[in-house]
């Protein structure tokens, strides 16, 4: 990757970004916790990030079960305490912003439920979406910061090993895309593998997604989550979607586990826990990504994983990670 312009304009008084991370993207999980956090502590964030080569963070979700985080100025909705200061930080600092919709966690087990069950709870989180996306717009395009839109729902393969379910998510994903307001940016969606559906059937639904509705599916890798014991079986799934997507000119990537996961589903019944990930684990995901250049290449999470903030292993992962593709120590 060689150095861009982008790389040579460092505002608010951020180092230098590197110039050749693989990693140019990150999700953040808008949480309660983090509502009301002072404006310089996420500057100081988003400057670390882009000193790490991050030009787009992705807020995984702007209502959470029912919650909003959608609180930019003049777009009347909650107090400014969440998405205000994140919005000015990621603009003095020179990112983008990625902006997820409407999520319901205490519904995930829908997924598997009858194709009928499953249309009548994703057409409510579109009722839920569009209104919050037409509010997020007016404001987030006035500070330049949009890149385009996430849907939060995270895909999970087994859904789709049942040809109705997934002709449901299908239509689902182009009733969102033709809904949401003429926005200029791109719409992204993430599918996790668990072994439920082929490698050549995941292709095609991606390729569908993006021939059909526009919308790139980012696959999570599951090296964090451990969906797949075998790094060997995801990337035969990468590579099915690599040519699948590419056969329709389109679009797809691949979210890089920046994590450990220590206990939750599907590991044990305990609420999930996480570790940040060695380097050489995190090396080895990167290197499967490059296989597919073509693939956009996102991550979960830098700001739990990668940040001073967020502990000594975070602090030694992107001091590892700077080593190593930034030329820094």
């Amino acid at each position: 990757m060689t150095q861009d312009a982008w790389a040579d304009d460092v505002p608010g008084g951020a180092a230098r970004p590197c110039a050749h991370g693989p990693i140019r993207a990150t999700f953040l999980q808008p949480l309660d916790k983090l509502r009301g956090r002072p404006a310089g502590q996420w500057l100081a964030d988003f400057n670390e990030m882009r000193e790490l080569g991050i030009k787009e963070v992705c807020l995984q979700w702007m209502q959470l079960d029912g919650i909003s985080f959608a609180d930019l100025p003049g777009a009347g909705l909650d107090a400014n305490t969440f998405l205000g200061p994140v919005s000015e930080a990621a603009s003095t600092a020179g990112m983008k912003l990625r902006f997820g919709l409407a999520a319901d966690l205490r519904l995930v087990d829908v997924f598997q439920s009858d194709a009928a069950i499953l249309a009548e709870h994703l057409a409510g989180m579109r009722a839920a979406s569009i209104p919050l996306a037409e509010a997020i717009l007016k404001a987030a395009r006035a500070s330049g910061i949009f890149s385009g839109w996430y849907l939060p729902e995270e895909i999970d393969d087994a859904s789709l090993a049942d040809a109705s379910r997934r002709a449901v998510w299908l239509a689902h994903l182009k009733a969102m895309s033709d809904s949401l307001p003429p926005h200029g940016g791109s719409v992204q969606a993430s599918l996790y593998i668990t072994g439920g559906l082929g490698p050549q059937d995941a292709g095609q639904f991606c390729a569908s997604a993006w021939a059909d509705a526009g919308v790139a599916v980012l696959l999570q890798d599951g090296f964090g989550a451990r969906n797949l014991a075998d790094p060997q079986q995801i990337s035969g799934y990468m590579a099915a979607i690599d040519a699948a997507v590419r056969a329709v000119d389109g679009q797809w990537g691949i979210v890089i586990e920046l994590f450990e996961q220590l206990a939750g589903s599907p590991i044990n019944d305990q609420p999930f826990r996480s570790a940040t990930a060695p380097m050489d684990r995190v090396e080895r995901q990167i290197d499967l990504a490059n296989r597919f250049p073509a693939a956009i290449r996102t991550s979960y999470a830098v700001s739990e994983n990668m940040l001073a903030s967020a502990g000594r292993k975070a602090r030694s992962l992107a001091k590892a990670y700077k080593s190593l593709y930034c030329g820094a120590g």
